[in-house]
């Protein structure tokens, strides 16, 4: 992929180490990738890339076996008849460009050139491919339709989201992204390719024109990403008519009490930009508000992660589900965007011009987008209904659990009575670690 490289810093992306003959991995702050796999006798020419917060793992792999392999400089290299490919942790952060188009920074970790020296008998590249608590959505070209802005590496690319977690550390649950490949030949003709994925068919798709015409040797240039946001986006403020209320409707698996709602917005201009949250009960056509769950008005800070915080203290329910959504508003041909990945039937959206006071009900209904906004918000501890059952025996014990329930809810119910009976009480919560092998 063309690259502008002035004066760019050394990303700090460790080379790849090898394991044994089969395998060789590097090990990132949130993940793991693994060439190869130590479960096979032969050299395995593929990635499995690990997500240590999520738990989840997405592994391809060509389908390709019994080539040689070297090892040299922190780089995997497979050679087999007509192919070649290399396997590398990207070792600079640099922005990537067309010359003619932008491009979405997509957070790119992890690089696999594939190298084919003569025209192959199809313009497919196919692998295996296995997924582990993984949603694998392709993104498709955007029509064109006004209010939605892609850049070219989205277009063909790969979403990968979690199926459920959600909120706090996991945002909107977005695993990574695989970008769109970029393909050169030795003329330096270049074009986008495209992923295609079903279930545990991968394939890597060569453009029919380029496929033609190209001077071979080419090069693809495929990359794994592990930015956060969407990337597209939806224009939620504009101008005069037009301004949006979208967003993403989540489950909740334990009680809390939100803090503030953090939505990725994409910015153009700066005049008269605005934009605030709300929370919707349920995701239907003309759904309520959740108590105390509307924030402030801010200017977006620009194209990154925003703070919406609430301006009271809204009670999520475990169980229940929600509508996290943003409103923005902009003048002249300043917009507000909500970045979003095609994919899942969580998104929602509906056209609502912008004012001081939120429309009762909101005019809107679901759609097929994966938003990118989540809520941060603090747990509520699950505490036993009948009190009277519950004793303890000392009243450090009392003053330490009251200081807890004060801490998640801001106030010791009336209705607990505290006995001096033992034995102690004693409250704790385990999450289980994730063991990567």
């Amino acid at each position: 992929m063309p690259r502008i490289l002035p004066n760019q810093a050394k990303a700090q992306l460790p080379d790849l180490e090898q394991i044994n003959d089969t395998t060789y991995k590097t090990e990132l702050d949130d993940g793991i990738i693994i060439v190869g796999d130590d479960k096979q006798k032969h050299f395995q020419p593929g990635v499995q890339w690990l997500n240590k917060l999520f738990g989840s793992k997405f592994s391809f792999a060509l389908k390709d076996s019994g080539g040689d392999v070297f090892f040299e400089n922190g780089e995997v290299q497979y050679n087999k008849g007509n192919l070649t490919a290399k396997f590398f942790p990207i070792r600079e952060l640099v922005k990537k460009s067309t010359l003619w188009e932008p491009v979405a920074d997509l957070g790119e970790m992890f690089e696999f050139d594939i190298f084919l020296a003569k025209k192959p008998a199809k313009r497919i590249v196919e692998f295996t491919a296995i997924g582990k608590d993984i949603l694998v959505f392709p993104q498709p070209k955007l029509t064109g339709e006004e209010g939605y802005s892609q850049a070219a590496n989205i277009p063909g690319s790969l979403a990968l989201y979690h199926p459920w977690k959600r909120n706090n550390q996991y945002k909107a649950g977005k695993f990574g992204h695989i970008p769109a490949p970029w393909i050169m030949d030795s003329s330096g003709n270049g074009a986008w390719g495209s992923w295609q994925f079903d279930g545990d068919i991968f394939q890597l798709v060569i453009p029919e024109k380029f496929y033609q015409k190209a001077s071979y040797p080419i090069r693809i240039d495929p990359q794994l990403g592990r930015q956060d946001p969407g990337g597209s986006g939806l224009v939620i403020g504009v101008d005069g008519i037009g301004d949006l209320i979208a967003g993403l409707s989540v489950t909740f698996t334990e009680d809390g009490v939100g803090n503030k709602l953090v939505a990725y917005l994409f910015i153009t201009g700066s005049d008269g930009l605005k934009t605030k949250g709300n929370v919707l009960v349920g995701s239907g056509m003309s759904p309520d508000y959740l108590t105390n769950a509307e924030t402030s008005e801010i200017v977006p800070v620009g194209t990154a992660w925003n703070d919406l915080n609430f301006t009271g203290a809204p009670e999520f329910s475990s169980g229940s589900k929600y509508t996290l959504v943003a409103w923005g508003d902009a003048v002249s041909k300043s917009t507000v965007s909500l970045a979003f990945d095609v994919g899942g039937s969580d998104g929602w959206h509906g056209g609502n011009n912008y004012v001081a006071n939120w429309p009762v009900p909101p005019v809107g209904g679901p759609d097929g987008n994966y938003y990118s906004i989540y809520v941060d918000y603090a747990a509520v501890l699950a505490i036993a209904d009948a009190y009277d059952d519950v004793s303890v025996d000392t009243e450090s014990t009392v003053n330490r659990l009251g200081t807890a329930m004060r801490m998640v809810t801001g106030e010791i119910p009336p209705d607990i009575t505290f006995k001096t009976i033992s034995p102690e009480i004693i409250v704790s919560a385990l999450s289980p670690e994730v063991d990567f092998g």
